[in-house]
């Protein structure tokens, strides 16, 4: 994250990838200390740092952990219908902007 500016924007291709390093000798706290380490460093720098995680490749739990490390969490669904596919997406949470769309009785969007 060195070589990263101040005020940008990181894209993290993907948390599912990184969680194969659970095969080897790395252990799922580390992977949540780097992930919270991230974390800082882009609070400190104002840099967003988004990450793409793939449904159920992790257990529920491990899911939930990361789930409470991130200050957002953007969930894409596609539902398959007979001629058509629809695409949602909903926020499962989303520090200081949830409880506003929760007001204004925003709670999914056709994407």
């Amino acid at each position: 994250m060195e070589g990263c500016k101040d005020d940008s924007i990181i894209l993290l291709d993907s948390l599912t990838d990184l969680s194969r390093l659970l095969r080897f000798d790395v252990a799922w706290e580390d992977i949540i200390d780097l992930i919270a380490g991230f974390k800082k460093v882009c609070i400190k720098r104002n840099i967003l740092l988004m990450a793409i995680l793939t449904a159920n490749v992790l257990d529920k739990s491990k899911e939930e952990e990361i789930f409470d490390v991130a200050d957002a969490v953007f969930v894409f669904e596609w539902e398959m219908e007979k001629d058509s596919i629809k695409r949602w997406l909903y926020f499962r949470k989303f520090l200081g902007v949830l409880p506003l769309l929760e007001k204004q009785m925003i709670l999914k969007y056709n994407a």
